[in-house]
């Protein structure tokens, strides 16, 4: 099954509500396409959003002159079922680039579902659960307020609330006191920083927060500043969890090994599709793959999440 076109097309869908974050906001949410033509009548269809000003360096724009101007042209005319072919193809045309390699192989695995008649799921396994418990996510308002959605999404069944904090203005204990007061003890609860704290800010406040019960603090400080996560974790009594610096299986061994937190997150979308975030490449001896990674997870007391559902 041949490639034969690869198009790409963006989409904007308006958000109900403004998601606001400590270091970025947005009113829609933009979306990269790809339709993927094979010889034999068959298209692939893959899509990855873009995370929004500050927390990317790849834009709707630059993802689509990576897809049309470099990734599609390298893979014409190569068998979609041979993708180690096209993704060490793909490798020696452009690296990084990894929110448009996502759109690109999901429309991959898409195809190669349709050819054989199966959900891209059977083509890694199969399922490993029929159910997915989803959090309810809170983006930065006025406290009173994100306590009020709090206790809309409980109401509505959910058993696990993240608020996003960060901001400058003062009152993230008040958005942490508010929100669990209103949840009530049985509900979990997590806090989102999104890198936006400094060391000393994030041992203050949370210090601070600790009596609330929470079950993880995620990117209390810049993911670059391994050693600041290094002291804020001797400081505090609150489980740390990492998502922004995970964007490879090499990233995530390099975190865990250094005992800096207690979860990690694992998207697909960030780490540049299924492939690599299923597949382990061929590395040399001192790389890692997701296998590793999930053995040393598990000797290290880690657990892995995917977009916030536990996976060990």
């Amino acid at each position: 099954m041949k490639i034969t076109k690869l198009e790409s097309f963006s989409t904007a869908v308006p958000l109900k509500e403004k998601s606001v974050l400590a270091r970025s906001q947005h009113v829609q949410a933009i979306s990269v396409n790809v339709r993927l033509y094979t010889d034999e009548g068959i298209i692939g269809y893959g899509a990855a959003r873009t995370p929004g000003p500050g927390l990317s360096s790849e834009s709707h724009e630059s993802m689509r002159a990576i897809l049309d101007g470099y990734y599609g042209p390298a893979i014409l005319g190569m068998d979609v079922l041979e993708t180690e072919k096209i993704f060490e193809k793909l490798k020696m045309v452009r690296t990084g680039n990894h929110l448009a390699m996502t759109a690109l192989d999901i429309a991959i695995y898409d195809a190669i579902g349709k050819k054989l008649g199966v959900p891209i799921c059977k083509l890694f396994g199969g399922p490993v659960r029929d159910r997915v418990e989803l959090i309810g996510w809170i983006g930065l308002d006025d406290p009173e307020k994100m306590a009020n959605k709090a206790a809309a999404f409980v109401k509505d069944g959910f058993r696990t609330i993240k608020i996003k904090i960060g901001s400058p203005d003062g009152k993230d204990v008040d958005r942490v006191r508010l929100s669990r007061e209103a949840i009530g003890p049985s509900i979990a609860l997590r806090l989102d920083v999104n890198g936006a704290y400094s060391v000393p800010e994030a041992i203050r406040v949370i210090n601070q927060v600790s009596v609330y019960d929470l079950q993880l603090v995620e990117d209390p400080v810049e993911d670059w500043d391994f050693g600041g996560l290094a002291r804020l974790a001797k400081a505090v009594d609150v489980p740390l969890g990492a998502d922004l610096v995970i964007r490879s299986p090499q990233d995530a061994f390099r975190i865990i090994s250094m005992n800096l937190v207690d979860f990690i997150k694992i998207k697909i979308v960030k780490v540049g599709g299924f492939h690599n975030a299923i597949v382990p490449p061929a590395l040399d001896a001192m790389a890692a793959s997701w296998v590793d990674l999930a053995t040393l997870a598990h000797r290290q007391t880690v657990k892995l999440h995917q977009g916030g559902v536990s996976l060990l």
